[in-house]
């Protein structure tokens, strides 16, 4: 991106040139943040030049809002709390321009140990799927250890499968659930592929920006062109992505249990990673004929 020199008295005769004399909230606004204006004006003039004249006749704070809603309609959103999360004037200014606030839409491990806040199509799949994070402490040494490996992290997800959906199909999930690339090779060209999406989600390993990053832990992009035009082509492609996993939850919701079941049948047809993944068994009552130390209340899913 070039930056063209511009002075803040440059500003001003524009100004004044048009007959349109600036406000003195204006002025001083100007020259507390001249050295911060120029580079956003360069910022208005490779990304949003028509609207150059509407945004920086404003003061700092309405001038990054307007940038911020005309950006979100011609490139993508936004985080519309920016403003908020520094103080007036100079910080506010200097933290803008420094680096793009785009803000990365993966899912974290609160979201994913919240799911029961998530639509119940979504819910289905992710108790399908294997867990990216570590389990919770209080499925260690609970009556017993139970293992990593075994998938005790998701016992609420399936103890929420079998009040919601049913019993019958909790009990056909694999304790560990499926891995993506699991996923991906038994539903490939089949009406379930958008599993397999989700699972790269749930996983961040589907090579997108939007989808790969946590808003806990993630590197800010910059507002070189080049990074800005792969954020932009990256967001529609997360937004296809998602099309398809709603498509799948549309069609799981209007038949919770009877296609749920249908799915989970699609995928047990799979032998050979059924085998893989494990059954049940493995947290939630015997294998090879011998007990398990899971709680009673376990035994009882």
């Amino acid at each position: 991106m070039t930056m063209t020199d511009i002075s803040p008295l440059d500003d001003i005769a524009r100004y004044l040139f048009a007959g349109c004399p600036p406000s003195l909230t204006w002025l001083e606004d100007l020259l507390h943040n001249a050295k911060y204006n120029e580079v956003f004006l360069g910022l208005v003039r490779e990304y949003l030049p028509a609207h150059e004249r509407e945004i920086m006749e404003q003061t700092t704070e309405d001038k990054i809002g307007l940038f911020i809603r005309y950006f979100g309609e011609e490139y993508f959103e936004l985080d519309d709390s920016y403003e908020g999360a520094f103080e007036e004037g100079r910080e506010l200014m200097s933290n803008f321009i420094g680096f793009c606030p785009a803000f990365p839409r993966g899912t974290d491990d609160e979201e994913y140990h919240e799911f029961q806040d998530k639509r119940h199509g979504l819910i289905m799949l992710m108790s399908l799927i294997s867990s990216p994070y570590e389990p919770p402490e209080d499925f260690q040494g609970c009556h017993g250890y139970i293992p990593r490996s075994s998938g005790g992290e998701r016992i609420p997800m399936i103890e929420w499968i079998k009040d919601n959906i049913g019993a019958d199909a909790a009990k056909k999930i694999p304790a560990r659930g499926w891995q993506p690339a699991e996923l991906m090779k038994m539903t490939k060209g089949s009406k379930f592929s958008a599993l397999a999406d989700y699972a790269d989600i749930i996983h961040h390993s589907t090579g997108n920006w939007w989808l790969d990053n946590e808003q806990q832990d993630w590197d800010p992009p910059s507002w070189d062109r080049r990074e800005i035009d792969r954020l932009m082509e990256q967001n529609l492609q997360a937004e296809e992505l998602f099309n398809r996993v709603y498509t799948l939850c549309d069609w799981l919701e209007e038949k919770p249990h009877a296609r749920f079941l249908q799915m989970l049948n699609y995928l047990q047809n799979y032998k050979k990673s059924w085998k893989a993944a494990g059954t049940l068994t493995m947290v939630f009552g015997e294998e090879n004929g011998k007990e398990d130390h899971c709680p009673e209340k376990l035994r009882q899913l």
